[in-house]
Parts: structure tokens; C-alpha cells; sequence
């Protein structure tokens, strides 16, 4: 009782230490209402002693879940080294582990399983180890041993964490082992490294449902590895010679450091698989093994848009065999070698073997993460049964279910390459003409195209933020014209001046405001005149633009007095548009643009001036990519633009970009707003603008385009992050 009072109140103190961490300060406040110090020692040793004997790597975070019917009463307290076990734990990075009862809610997990805790199926569990298990000897320098060397026998499933709780099953399956979470790998694995465990639950289990695969010369040299350390022969230096021979024809054989010291060892077995034995193990050895996509591309001749979906199984050469076995069992599917790599590879492509497979995988259920790859696999054959893949909105539609298949369902696993993503599989969603040349990334367009492409680009962002004023100061009359930015974005202006090679950059002192100027009468007819005149803006600027050109030609006009000249500017001056102006080139009323169909049937008028670079100018003026929260666990990618006059643009921009959106009225503050958080949306315009931006709004774009399949706190931290660059 001393001696467990002793090593109990150790560690309590240092629980108390780090009461900082919420969960050791629940853990040291549930340990204080227990009052019987003999208890309170059990639990803390029975709890923490059978996790550290096995933990190899403290970047490891073991999980030991202790039951009912786990063999408790047989623990030999007086046996425990418990100054070991607890100064072990000390010496510790403490804060890496902890011992948890909801894995998802501690490390920020997701659980994608749809797994119904039903008892698997030996043949699955059999056919799914033939797909990701592992038989492993491990073979270390230990010199307290007489040989110098000690031997690990270690049977492991080792997944993705958010397969958990399919890992979670298979422990229950077996009723043994333990569950190892890495972090830092985002894996993890169900674990039997107990001799005793090993001989009675997991060998037994291959003996009666043997494993298919050449994995299955792997089981039977570990079974014997198994049966030599059972027997202590492992403990002299002819047994440890024995387990190296056998190991060295195991998995990837021996070492050079292990042929160096053991250089007597002998090639392993071959195994023969003459046919498959249970429809369950081909489900389970799909779960680990298989693979459901789905591919869009265009014919080069018809440029038709085509939809395939895939099932394939890839096996390393020497299961060739097995592969054929399979196609033979399902009766469907071709071999192709893989010239890459020394594996063979079996696909089902064929609409009509698809079905066969979608049948027999309804009836032997996949499990696991790849089960909802499975579900959305088939939502996409049903609605290519009923020909929607045919249709626009049905084409949209597979885009996006399979934009969230596979790794793109694993949020913590990899960010998605975007524009590989849409480059390979989404057809651009322009309505511009087909020839147009300007539709091309800038940097990858000719010298004199950069010029057009920057002249157009410049008109779409002088219809968001730029002006054209005339203005008298100590009776001399002056025309400016305009473009002001915050100075966070600072470098959109010089990069305006850069390429115009004229005008001047000020700084305004009582605010937080820059702009870029161009004054001087010949710059302004020889640089900013020509641009506008050939590129006309769309906005109601159009008006204060031809209003700023008439003034110009007045005030070069040598053949009229000054009296006349300030007459002529003084009115010029007065003149506003009004409410129902519209820029001419549209040809239509305000009210009109209102109406799709209306739109539709000015379209070649409307696309040959809100060309591309116009828009992505404008967007880059008055657009905003925003992340923002719809309830209280979950944030949405949106984007929006708003316009108080010019609400017809808003109409035109919707229909080029294939928007879904509505375009909506704020009463209150009188103006007009396009805006819209639908995935679809979002995707076609990720595509839209993709490496076209110059100033900062671009950086902003980069980082709000990444977060199209991230987690909620993921975009939590990317709106933290906009929010940040914003405000400096």
C-alpha cells in the first residue's frame, strides 16, 4: 500500500503541474473524488501500465481501451516496476499524449465512415488484411539480452484517421490489441504485438479464413516466428539465427545491417491461389484495395462532353494471378499491365459490367471511407441511367460529387491542386466566342496581346474605382483622371503606372487612401482618350468619360476665346446623368437587361465588350471572395458584388459566368447586390479568374480558392486570415 501511495501521489502532482491542459485537469479533479488510496493507485496503474510498456515513439499517442471483460484480475501488482513505468512517463513530451474516449472531438477529426457497428464478416476482415495488413518482425540491438538482440512480432491495419472507426472495429473484432493514433501522419492503426494475443486470436483467425494474396507467405513465416519466441528460442544465439532466416524472406527481407551479422538465411515460400473462396473477402479486399472514380473529358473530334466511371484493383506483379482469379469470379473486367511499375491493374469500365459491379457491391457491402466513394459512385450511374450527364445541369452536377471523392474527402489529408482539378475534368464554363484569344492566362499571351489584354483589363477596373473629373482651382481649369485604392493595395497602382508609363502616385495624409493621376493635357489625348475610345466603358462613367473627352477638345481649341472656353466648361460641368442612363453600347433599356431572355438575344453585342479582361478588372475593383458562417458550426466560400446605378451589370456578369444566383435590392441602403455561397457557383468562378489578378485582390483570391473542400475550422482560419490582410 506504501509503495502504490507513493508512485500515486508522484503523479498526481504532476497532473497538478499542468493543470493547464483541460483534459489532465479533469483527469487530476476525477482522481481527487476517489477517496481510497488503494483504489485510486489500481486505477492510475491498471490505466496507464499495460499502454507504456508498449510504446516504442513518443510521437505515437496510444489508446488503450480497458473493458469489462479485459483481464484485469489477472494483473501481478507486485511484479509492476511502477518507478519505471512512471518516471518513464515523465521523462515524456507530456503534452503529446493523452489517453481519450472520443477521438474525433480531441484531434479535430472528422469521421467519414457510415460503418452501421454490425459484426464484420471473417472472410471481409480476411480479405481487407490481405489488402492493407502487415506482418512485421522487428529485430533490435538490446544488451541486456545474452545474444544482444531483441525480437518484436507486431500484426498491424494501418489507415487513414478518418477511418477510425473501422479500425475501432476490427479491434472489437479480433477482441485484442491496441489502437496507435499518429498525428503527425494523420494515420491510424490497429496493433497485436502480445505473443499470447497473437496465438490465440490472430493466427487462429488466418488458419480458418486464409489470407489470398502473397501476403499469405508472410502469415505463415510470422506463425512460425511466433511459435519459436512462444518457445524461448528466440533467447540463444542458434533461435535468434532461426528467426532471422525465417525473417529474412518476410515482407522486404533483411537489412544490410541484419545480412552483415546474420549472413546465414534462406529464400521463403511461394504461395498458390487457385480460386476464391467467399464473395466477402473480394468486399474487403476492394475497402482496402479498390478504387471507384470518375473521369470527364471531351472528344477531340465532336468535343461532346463524356462521362466514364472506373472500378479498378492494382496488385503488385506477383499477385497477377489473383487478379485474374477475380475477373473470373465477377465474370467482368480486362488485365492491363501497368509499363510504370511492376503491377498489374484489374478495371471495370463498361457502363453495362459497372451495373454488375454496383449489384454485387450492394450485396457484399464496402466498408469503411471508400464506402461513401461507393454511394457516390452510384448516385453518378443513376443519373447517367436516366441521361442527365447529357444535360448542362447534370453534367454540373457529377462535377461536384466528384469533386468531393476520394482524397478530395479527406480534408486533413492533402489540399487540392485546383487548377489540375478543373484544367483536367470541368469544361470552361465561358460564354465568350471560342477564337477569342484574350480568353488565355496574360502571361501566356503574345506582346501586343498584354497590351490589348491590359487595355481592356484597365476599362473594366475604371468602371469599378476610377473617375474622370473636371475641376477649376484659382480660375484655371484642370481634368484629372482618377483611380483610388486603399493603400493595402498599393501595388495595383503601380502597376497601372508601369504599364502606362505615365501619371503620378499620391498619398493622402488624413486617410488611408492612394491614387494613381494622370493631369496633363498631351497624356491624357495621347494615352487615356485612344484606350477609351476603343474600349467604351459600360458603366455610368461612360457618361462623365464622353462629358471629361468633350472638355478636353475645348480646352486644346486655339480658335476659341477664354470667355467661350469657360462658358463651355461651366456647362459641361453642370451636366449629370440620369437615373435610366445606360451605357450606349448596350443598345437596350435599363429595364431590358433585366430580362435573361433579353440578355440572350444581345449577347454577341454584350461579350464583344464585357470581354474577359474587363471583368476580371472590374471584379478586381467592386468584387469581393469572402468566407462566412451560416450557423453555428459551418462556414461557407462566398461571393458577391454590389452596384448602386449599374445594377445591369450585375445581370450581364451573372449570365457570363453561368451563376445560379438571384440579384437582390437592399432597400435600406438603396442598391443592388449579387451574391451567392452555391458550390457550383463558387467552382465556375475559382475557374474564371485563376492566375489572371495583378493587384492584392489576387492574394486574396489564391487563399479563399483554397479553401473549396477544406474543414469549418479550417475556413475559420482562412477568414481570420482575409479579415487580417484587409485591415493592415
Amino acid at each position: 500500500n506504501d509503495k502504490l501511495s507513493k508512485y500515486c501521489k508522484i503523479f498526481l502532482n504532476k497532473l497538478y503541474s499542468m493543470q493547464g491542459n483541460l483534459i489532465l485537469k479533469y483527469i487530476y479533479s476525477w482522481l481527487l473524488n476517489i477517496k481510497n488510496k488503494m483504489i485510486k493507485s489500481y486505477v492510475i496503474i491498471m490505466y496507464f501500465s499495460r499502454q507504456f510498456a508498449s510504446i516504442k515513439n513518443k510521437n505515437f499517442l496510444i489508446v488503450q481501451r480497458l473493458n469489462e471483460n479485459s483481464r484485469s484480475n489477472d494483473l501481478n501488482v507486485e511484479r509492476l516496476d511502477f518507478k519505471l513505468i512512471f518516471l518513464k512517463y515523465f521523462k515524456m513530451d507530456f503534452k503529446r499524449f493523452y489517453t481519450i474516449n472520443i477521438f474525433s472531438k480531441q484531434l479535430n477529426i472528422k469521421s467519414f465512415s457510415n460503418f452501421n457497428k454490425q459484426n464484420l464478416n471473417p472472410w471481409f476482415v480476411t480479405g481487407f488484411c490481405d489488402g492493407e495488413a502487415s506482418f512485421s518482425i522487428s529485430i533490435y540491438k538490446n544488451t541486456k539480452l545474452k545474444t544482444g538482440w531483441g525480437v518484436n512480432t507486431i500484426f498491424q491495419i494501418e489507415l487513414h484517421v478518418c477511418d477510425l472507426e473501422l479500425i475501432k472495429q476490427f479491434q472489437e473484432f479480433f477482441n485484442c490489441g491496441i489502437i496507435v493514433l499518429n498525428k503527425t501522419r494523420q494515420k491510424a492503426s490497429f496493433r497485436v504485438n502480445s505473443l499470447q494475443e497473437l496465438i490465440n486470436k490472430i493466427i487462429p483467425h488466418f488458419l480458418n479464413y486464409p489470407l489470398l494474396t502473397q501476403k499469405a507467405a508472410d502469415f505463415v513465416l510470422f506463425k512460425q516466428i511466433v511459435e519459436l519466441m512462444n518457445n524461448k528460442v528466440h533467447l540463444t544465439v542458434n533461435g535468434l539465427q532461426q528467426i532471422i532466416n525465417i525473417r529474412a524472406s518476410m515482407n522486404l527481407g533483411l537489412s544490410d545491417l541484419h545480412k552483415f551479422n546474420f549472413p546465414n538465411y534462406n529464400p521463403g515460400p511461394i504461395i498458390e491461389t487457385t480460386k476464391i473462396l467467399d464473395s466477402n473477402w473480394i468486399a474487403g479486399f476492394a475497402s482496402g484495395e479498390g478504387s471507384f472514380f470518375v473521369s470527364i473529358f471531351k472528344y477531340k473530334t465532336t468535343l461532346e462532353h463524356v462521362v466514364r466511371l472506373y472500378f479498378n484493383i492494382t496488385q503488385h506483379e506477383r499477385d497477377f494471378k489473383l487478379l485474374n482469379l477475380i475477373a473470373q469470379y465477377l465474370g467482368i473486367g480486362n488485365i492491363y499491365k501497368n509499363y510504370k511499375y511492376p503491377a498489374f491493374e484489374f478495371k471495370v469500365n463498361q457502363f453495362e459490367e459497372i451495373k454488375k459491379i454496383i449489384f454485387f457491391f450492394k450485396t457484399h457491402p464496402i466498408y469503411g471511407v471508400k464506402s461513401l466513394d461507393f454511394q457516390d459512385f452510384f448516385r453518378i450511374a443513376d443519373l447517367m441511367k436516366e441521361g442527365k450527364h447529357l444535360t448542362v445541369d447534370g453534367l454540373n452536377e457529377i462535377r461536384i460529387i466528384k469533386s468531393q471523392m476520394n482524397k478530395n474527402r479527406n480534408q486533413k489529408n492533402k489540399s487540392i491542386n485546383l487548377e489540375k482539378e478543373f484544367n483536367n475534368s470541368k469544361d470552361k464554363l465561358d460564354r465568350f466566342p471560342k477564337k477569342s484569344k484574350l480568353s488565355k492566362e496574360f502571361t501566356k499571351l503574345e506582346p501586343k496581346e498584354q497590351l490589348e489584354w491590359f487595355n481592356q483589363w484597365l476599362v473594366g477596373f475604371t468602371d469599378g474605382d476610377g473617375s474622370f473629373t473636371l475641376s477649376k482651382s484659382n480660375k484655371k481649369w484642370q481634368l484629372i483622371f482618377k483611380i483610388s485604392q486603399n493603400k493595402y493595395n498599393l501595388r495595383i497602382l503601380n502597376y497601372i503606372k508601369s504599364q502606362l508609363s505615365i501619371g503620378n502616385i499620391t498619398l493622402e495624409k488624413k486617410s488611408n487612401m492612394s491614387n494613381f493621376k494622370v493631369t496633363k493635357l498631351e497624356h491624357i489625348g495621347k494615352y487615356i482618350i485612344p484606350i477609351f475610345d476603343k474600349y467604351p466603358l459600360l458603366t455610368t462613367k461612360q457618361y462623365n468619360y464622353e462629358r471629361f473627352k468633350k472638355a478636353y477638345y475645348i480646352m486644346i481649341n486655339k480658335n476659341i476665346t477664354t470667355f467661350e472656353k469657360n462658358s463651355k466648361l461651366n456647362e459641361l460641368k453642370l451636366l449629370k446623368p440620369e437615373l435610366s442612363y445606360i451605357s450606349p453600347i448596350f443598345k437596350v433599356s435599363l429595364n431590358e437587361l433585366k430580362n435573361i431572355e433579353n440578355i440572350e438575344k444581345n449577347i454577341k453585342n454584350i461579350s464583344k465588350n464585357l470581354t474577359k479582361p474587363w471583368i476580371i478588372g472590374f471584379i478586381e475593383a467592386e468584387g469581393s471572395f469572402y468566407i462566412t458562417k451560416k450557423d453555428i458550426n459551418r462556414y461557407e466560400m462566398g461571393f458577391g458584388i454590389t452596384q448602386k446605378l449599374d445594377y445591369h451589370i450585375l445581370y450581364c456578369i451573372k449570365y457570363l459566368l453561368c451563376l445560379k444566383c438571384n440579384i437582390r435590392k437592399k432597400e435600406k441602403h438603396n442598391y443592388y447586390i449579387l451574391d451567392t455561397t452555391t458550390k457550383l457557383d463558387i467552382l465556375n468562378i475559382i475557374d474564371y479568374f485563376q492566375n489572371n489578378m495583378k493587384g492584392m485582390k489576387s492574394f486574396e483570391f489564391k487563399i479563399w480558392s483554397k479553401c473549396i473542400n477544406k474543414s469549418n475550422s479550417e475556413k475559420l482560419d482562412i477568414q481570420f486570415i482575409l479579415r487580417k490582410l484587409k485591415s493592415n
